[in-house]
């Protein structure tokens, strides 16, 4: 499986319009890919923010967004296995203005039936998580997003940048802390240090 951005304002420059160019583009790539690969989209709005740091506003109307995603699952059918929306909500690096689990559900819940109306078999994964951050999840379940998603996204790698796999404790609670997934994934066999 490969994961893949696909830039809304890439696709979609102007409402209504999109880019043959970057279609085209996803095509070849998806075509250049050894046969069985499955492709993971993560569909968000990069915008190039102070310095290098990647920033995105949240959608400001959930249904545009939804629409665009049913738009790329229409679109490339079978050719895209999952959709996943948005990157790191819950960091605002990602999310303007800082996390906001209600607002991210509503985005969440609108495009999930947009997707599968498109395409029944794909995969509407909730986007890639900073680490096991269980209170943003459970904020998403709160607001209602039970059920408007297959999967959830979470991604370890900011853990390497802090400590090693081997010092990761529990938190408050004796709850798993957010990159304890990291050890997880290295008792299932995989013995190299992910950074």
């Amino acid at each position: 499986m490969v994961r893949m951005f696909a830039s809304w304002p890439d696709l979609e420059p102007t409402k209504g319009s999109f880019s043959t160019f970057w279609y085209s583009y996803y095509e070849e790539t998806f075509r250049s890919l050894p046969t069985g690969t499955k492709v993971l989209l993560d569909v968000s709005r990069p915008e190039l923010g102070d310095g290098l740091e990647q920033r995105a506003d949240p959608a400001a109307n959930p249904q545009e967004y939804a629409a665009f995603v049913g738009a790329l699952a229409q679109h490339f059918g079978t050719k895209v296995a999952a959709y996943e929306i948005w990157n790191e909500e819950d960091s605002s690096g990602w999310w303007a203005g800082g996390p906001n689990p209600a607002a991210y559900t509503q985005l969440l819940k609108a495009t999930y039936p947009a997707v599968k109306a498109a395409d029944p078999s794909a995969t509407v994964v909730l986007g890639g998580l900073t680490g096991n951050d269980f209170e943003f999840l459970e904020g998403v379940y709160a607001a209602g997003g039970k059920g408007s998603f297959d999967a959830v996204g979470v991604h370890t790698d900011t853990a390497c940048n802090i400590l090693s796999p081997y010092d990761f404790v529990r938190g408050a609670g004796n709850r798993m802390i957010a990159d304890s997934f990291l050890p997880t994934v290295k008792s299932r066999g995989d013995a190299r240090q992910r950074r």
